[in-house]
């Protein structure tokens, strides 16, 4: 026992919550509030200015759930194929992080693993339609969001640019150099400049960079719970204390800033 971690949470000596009493109290927590929570800390950190000049980044991964190796006990999990062709028994869950930021702007998204990642991707564009507060003009994606409807949507509905990354599969040209000026991606003013395209969909690897540090930082990437709701709380609590760390950074930052603006006034008034 960490007897720091105790003053922190406000636990007074010898009277600390047992295992099973903070284990129900996440069972019955409603996920409004976690989403209060989150919207709160995001409103925070726009105030400091964390968000400028952001654009946004939409990815997938995986969440092992619950299980060993002679049952899979997690009824509401599901089998996923990666990219790569391997499977997991688990959860996605999406998210949608900033290009600058590498923090996460909306709730994540989760599902069972065998629920295709484009079903995801319509649900969670929806959802963006209701983030008006959001400031951004490109939205980057990987490959497998790579179809018409995908580009369109963004395009008409959300009125953003879709920078995603040319899927090859069952086409003959096997680079986006080498499509004909009459594919359909080119009603995408950005594909005017195609090198520019490649480099802004480079930004994207900001969304992998937040997925490394929640997995790692928080211990999420296998999950010690059960059932859907469940296990989208188990990965809301680790995005929550990564806001709260960032947050934190942030004001002593400031903090900081303000502390050697003053010394160097003092410095510069006691040499007049």
């Amino acid at each position: 026992e960490i007897e720091e971690y105790h003053r922190f949470c406000g636990f007074k000596r010898g009277k600390i919550p047992s295992h099973d009493t903070i284990s129900r109290f996440k069972r019955i927590l409603p996920i409004k509030l976690l989403d209060k929570i989150f919207f709160k800390l995001d409103e925070e950190l726009a105030a400091l200015g964390t968000f400028e000049k952001d654009d946004l980044a939409i990815d997938a991964t995986e969440i092992l759930t619950y299980s060993n190796s002679f049952k899979r006990t997690d009824s509401e999990a599901g089998i996923g194929h990666k990219s790569d062709k391997r499977h997991f028994y688990g959860y996605w869950e999406l998210f949608t992080v900033g290009t600058k930021s590498e923090m996460i702007r909306i709730p994540p998204l989760t599902s069972p693993g065998n629920r295709h990642q484009i079903l995801q991707m319509k649900e969670l564009l929806s959802e963006l339609l209701s983030h008006s507060h959001l400031k951004y003009t490109h939205l980057l994606a990987d490959g497998i969001f790579d179809t018409k409807e995908i580009q369109q949507i963004i395009l008409d509905d959300l009125k953003k640019l879709p920078v995603i990354k040319y899927n090859p599969k069952k086409s003959k040209a096997k680079r986006l150099e080498d499509l004909p000026n009459v594919n359909w991606r080119f009603f995408n003013p950005l594909l005017a400049d195609i090198p520019a395209y490649h480099r802004k969909y480079n930004e994207r690897t900001a969304v992998e960079r937040f997925n490394g540090r929640l997995k790692d930082g928080t211990y999420i990437r296998r999950s010690n719970v059960r059932g859907l709701q469940n296990n989208h709380k188990f990965v809301y609590f680790g995005i929550i204390s990564l806001q709260l760390i960032t947050l934190t950074l942030q004001y002593l930052i400031k903090n900081t800033q303000k502390i050697y603006q003053l010394s160097l006034k003092s410095f510069l008034g006691g040499n007049n």
